[in-house]
């Protein structure tokens, strides 16, 4: 199999760590969650704030700039939470940029899951201890103030995570994205 880009979106809670880990184990893959990312950024500026989004963008730029510098069999599995305004969709449009770049092909994934069941998981430990959202009240404000961005992209997949387990979500995804880059 060659190299490939996955990008998992969806919203804090729906699955993305969990099934994205997952998959870059099965694709032997390079794994880039959004915590990793932001993680510089928590340490030194509060989340929201503009000073956390300056670097958490600048980090991400950084990190963009290797993916491109990689080998060309080098497969990475990226997750994000992009809603469809402006910011977002520029962003999604730099992962296509990298893609484009690699020469590679780009399967967008989307996690959605019911609303309830999705506000259910964000209470963990685990969620508490990788400083992901445990807020439901930031989660119920995103359900009503934003879309969650769906690129329509030459290859896309929509997943519902409620009621599968991970491991079945990122079989799914494996599947296709074998059948993109072999």
């Amino acid at each position: 199999m060659s190299g490939i880009i996955i990008h998992i979106n969806g919203w804090p809670g729906v699955g993305k760590y969990t099934i994205g880990k997952n998959v870059a184990a099965q694709l032997n893959a390079r794994f880039v969650p959004n915590h990793s990312i932001c993680a510089p950024a928590n340490c030194v500026a509060d989340f929201g704030t503009p000073t956390f989004f300056e670097m958490a963008r600048q980090v991400r730029a950084l990190v963009f700039e290797q993916m491109i510098k990689a080998p060309s069999h080098e497969r990475f599995v990226l997750t994000s939470v992009l809603d469809d305004g402006a910011d977002d969709t520029a962003r999604f449009e730099a992962i296509q940029t990298r893609a484009k770049g690699r020469s590679q092909p780009l399967l967008a994934v989307t996690l959605v899951c019911d609303a309830d069941e999705n506000l259910r998981r964000l209470d963990t430990p685990l969620r508490a201890a990788r400083h992901s959202l445990t807020d439901s009240e930031i989660l119920r404000s995103l359900f009503k103030d934003y879309r969650l961005l769906q690129p329509h992209h030459e290859f896309e997949l929509e997943l519902d995570t409620t009621n599968k387990k991970p491991k079945e979500n990122a079989q799914a995804i494996v599947r296709r994205a074998r059948q993109l880059a072999s």
